[in-house]
């Protein structure tokens, strides 16, 4: 079992790395870190949107939790316990495992690694139009009316991001996310 030290440190480590994936640096190969995974470094960006997505203010109060929701929770687990441990501007994360379209109300972000095509359009429609920041994984997933969109290029993961469906659910996200991103989508 890990200590907390060894925890918060590949958590720091995951976060480096996703903080480099968002502004291109590449460490030395003498300074390299020991290599997240890439479910580690899915998480740190989950963080790291939390920093970069303005909710509107209707949708959360400055003392609430980040409810982060996750269907398909199993890849992510290990990791996901860990931003548990985190803050952003003050505020915890909390982590709930969607089940269905029932258990998304109050989610702030929602992750859905869902491989079924129509359970995952229902997760989606049922938090169209609601500020609630979707990311997925699915080639299909910005279509579909997903707002970010993570993609596996080698060993890197990149972005994709879709502005209308952002727009639609009350979001504002940051000029440097939508410049990180490999792919922003401007139109439906």
């Amino acid at each position: 079992m890990c200590s907390n030290a060894r925890r918060m440190g590949l958590v720091a480590a995951a976060a480096l790395l996703a903080a480099r994936a968002l502004t291109g640096d590449e460490p030395s190969a003498a300074r390299r870190p020991e290599p997240a995974s890439e479910a580690d470094i899915k998480v740190a960006f989950l963080l790291n949107f939390a920093r970069f997505v303005k909710w509107p203010a209707q949708a959360t109060r400055k003392d609430d939790p980040i409810v982060v929701g996750v269907a398909d929770l199993e890849p992510l687990r290990g990791p996901l316990s860990q931003l548990e441990k985190s803050t952003v501007l003050g505020r915890p994360f909390r982590v709930r495992h969607c089940r269905g379209t029932n258990d998304v109300a109050g989610c702030h972000i929602l992750l859905i690694n869902i491989a079924e095509e129509a359970a995952r359009k229902a997760m989606l429609d049922s938090v169209r139009n609601k500020p609630v920041l979707t990311v997925g994984e699915a080639e299909e997933f910005l279509a579909d009316g997903g707002i970010i969109r993570f993609v596996l290029r080698g060993d890197r993961v990149r972005l994709q991001i879709s502005r209308p469906a952002a727009t639609a659910a009350g979001l504002e996200l940051s000029a440097r996310l939508l410049e990180v991103a490999e792919k922003v989508v401007n139109e439906r």
